[in-house]
């Protein structure tokens, strides 16, 4: 039971990657990726804006997935040993 919960979120993080991907927020990783945090930054602000949303909850829904998929990959890590 336990590897299909597994399964399950492995598929729920893939559609909110690919989501995220579609609508330009996961840009966000590039530029954390290269230490570019004057450019990570400009790009959400500049996306909140676009999305009539302010900055917070944008960072918000980044950080959420990028908190989910390291969880995830932790996880599948530890069940490895």
């Amino acid at each position: 039971m336990k590897v299909n919960k597994t399964i399950v979120k492995y598929q729920l993080l893939h559609v909110r990657l690919q989501q995220l991907e579609k609508n330009g927020l996961l840009k966000l990783s590039e530029f954390l990726v290269n230490n570019d945090y004057k450019g990570f930054d400009k790009y959400l602000h500049n996306w909140a804006e676009k999305h009539h949303m302010s900055v917070t909850r944008a960072a918000y829904i980044f950080s959420k997935f990028e908190d989910d998929w390291i969880d995830l990959q932790t996880d599948v890590m530890e069940k490895n040993k």
